[in-house]
């Protein structure tokens, strides 16, 4: 699944480079919600020592630190760990947008300028939602996961994980 999603964003431009990098992170990371994704600002990335990998080149590695998040308990910050794809992905963004401060996903503006402010939580969902394989679930949506107007009940991407396991997609296949 997430293939397909990847493959509504397969150019350079800077639109795609920073749909995949939202696409692959959000995975990647374990489903984090939209206001995480969009509220993620450099600061709370720190490079990790690269993965050593037999008969390869070492796989970047990299540390995002959420802070509180609405399943953290009180006192419990938490750190998600990327390595490898997602880390490079992430890299490609923040490169070719020049961004080394402040927030990580920003819009794009019509003639390519990258804005200053970071996206919303709804354009984060508008990314998903562009995304073709938003609609590759939809018909087949047993478990009443979204609402009348198509749009998911729940987070993006773990919405349609869920509702990809629930039609019997293999979990291989899903991620």
């Amino acid at each position: 699944m997430l293939a397909k999603l990847l493959a509504t964003c397969a150019t350079d431009s800077l639109r795609d480079l920073r749909d995949r990098a939202i696409l692959m992170v959000a995975f990647a990371s374990g489903g984090r919600r939209r206001s995480e994704i969009a509220g993620l600002r450099c600061e709370q990335l720190t490079v990790e020592p690269p993965i050593e990998v037999p008969d390869g080149p070492p796989l970047p590695s990299l540390a995002i630190h959420l802070g509180r998040t609405k399943t953290s308990s009180g006192e419990q910050d938490d750190v998600v760990y990327l390595t490898g794809r997602p880390v490079e992905a992430l890299y490609a963004w923040m490169t070719a947008a020049k961004i080394d401060s402040g927030s990580v996903f920003r819009g794009i503006g019509r003639w390519g300028t990258v804005s200053r402010r970071a996206l919303d939580p709804q354009s984060v969902n508008a990314i998903n939602g562009r995304a073709e394989g938003w609609g590759v679930f939809r018909p087949r949506d047993p478990n009443g996961l979204f609402n009348r107007g198509g749009e998911p009940r729940h987070n993006p991407p773990r919405g349609d994980g869920t509702v990809a396991a629930s039609v019997g997609t293999a979990s291989v296949d899903i991620l």
